[in-house]
């Protein structure tokens, strides 16, 4: 199965308040694009991508609209299974971004590095 996500808006605040520079967008989209970026299910409270919780891949990256936007690929895993079940229900998903980087006190990130990409519920989504 594969779902079409909104990932990062570009100079505009995400859902955490943070401001994603289009130059920064790109470089996700070109780390989307040309590596293997895991999804899991839910966040970490570390970068260590915890297995058990594997999704599938982030993968078609682009940018449409000043807006960063991604498929992910769900595979049959039981983090997989439980996705394709909300989905089926409709439940509204989100797909985030989990990397380092630096936020200035205007809240603009500079020199982030994507580690993984998680599926959360909407409300529950910080990213």
């Amino acid at each position: 199965m594969v779902k079409h996500f909104d990932l990062l808006k570009v100079d505009q605040p995400s859902r955490g308040g943070r401001i994603y520079p289009r130059e920064i967008v790109e470089q996700v989209m070109d780390r989307i694009n040309n590596d293997e970026i895991m999804v899991t299910l839910d966040s970490s409270d570390t970068l260590t991508v915890d297995f058990a919780r594997l999704v599938g891949w982030v993968r078609n990256a682009r940018i449409e609209n000043d807006e960063l936007v991604a498929e992910v690929e769900i595979h049959n895993t039981p983090s997989g299974t439980i996705v394709k079940t909300l989905l089926e229900n409709e439940l509204d998903l989100t797909l985030c971004t989990a990397g380092t980087g630096n936020v200035s006190k205007e809240y603009v990130v500079s020199d982030y590095r994507l580690a993984y990409c998680f599926i959360s519920t909407a409300l529950d989504s910080k990213s």
